[in-house]
């Protein structure tokens, strides 16, 4: 790895991962404060999409969660279970996702589902995969809480030029979380440079009439809206003028709130 000139051997990175996972980061904090209701830790299985060093799993666990962390790269993996045994951070588990995405899993198995920076580097396609198998996967009562960079104006996608950018409309979210046959609970809205900026969603399941009325009333409306939509071409990338915002690097120091 090379930062600001400087190259760390594997030993310095586990270090440094380590030190990370010591610290008491808990996204869960900011979570409660977002959507103005409690996310109890103690006893709960908690799991990360894209978890990468684990530096926001790792605090859950520590109050009393079991982890579970999904990544693409096996040698990321390897480096956070490494560095979660010298955490002596042992009630987790990491999986390397196929195909299958949370098809691996056992059908209602899972309390909490969060991805915090991950779905504006992949392809859409993923996206939609992981929402529509983490249906299965969450419990009755679990929640899922996914952030999605948004830009009603001009959705660009190009997960694949230099760091990747995939940028939403709401119509395109809401398409996506209601054919997977969740219901959303509250939005949260953090962010903006221009016309972008990052929405978090508390996603649950339908658990009464109401809901699923609800549901069905918006998979007509999702049905109309595909009819009359006129898709116009997206060429022109939206300027971010910081890629990874205020609003989650504060999320690396501690107890620190978000302005």
């Amino acid at each position: 790895m090379q930062r600001g000139g400087y190259f760390y051997t594997q030993e310095k990175i586990n270090e440094i991962v380590r030190k990370t996972l010591d610290r008491d980061i808990c996204v869960f904090d900011d979570f409660e404060r977002f959507f103005r209701r409690k996310f109890p830790l103690e006893g709960r299985v908690v799991l990360e999409i894209g978890f990468g060093g684990g530096w926001w799993l790792a605090t859950p666990i520590k109050r009393g969660a079991y982890g579970v962390g999904f990544e693409v790269s096996r040698e990321i993996i390897k480096r956070a279970e490494i560095a979660f045994q010298q955490a002596k951070l042992k009630d987790c588990k990491f999986y390397e996702v196929d195909e299958r995405y949370f098809s691996i899993l056992q059908p209602s198995s899972i309390d909490y589902i969060f991805e915090i920076t991950v779905f504006q580097h992949i392809d859409p396609e993923v996206t939609k995969r992981y929402i529509e198998t983490a249906y299965e996967a969450l419990k009755s009562d679990g929640v899922a809480i996914l952030q999605f960079l948004m830009n009603d104006k001009n959705p660009y996608k190009n997960p694949f030029e230099g760091e990747g950018a995939v940028f939403y409309s709401a119509s395109e979210v809401d398409e996506m979380i209601t054919t997977s046959n969740f219901i959303v609970e509250r939005v949260y809205r953090s962010w903006e440079e221009g016309e972008s900026h990052w929405n978090h969603y508390l996603l649950r399941k339908p658990r009464s009439r109401p809901d699923r009325l609800r549901l069905e009333t918006r998979k007509r409306l999702c049905k109309i809206r595909r009819l009359f939509l006129q898709k116009k071409e997206k060429i022109a990338k939206p300027i971010i003028a910081d890629t990874y915002p205020k609003v989650h690097r504060n999320l690396f120091h501690g107890n620190q709130r978000l302005s």
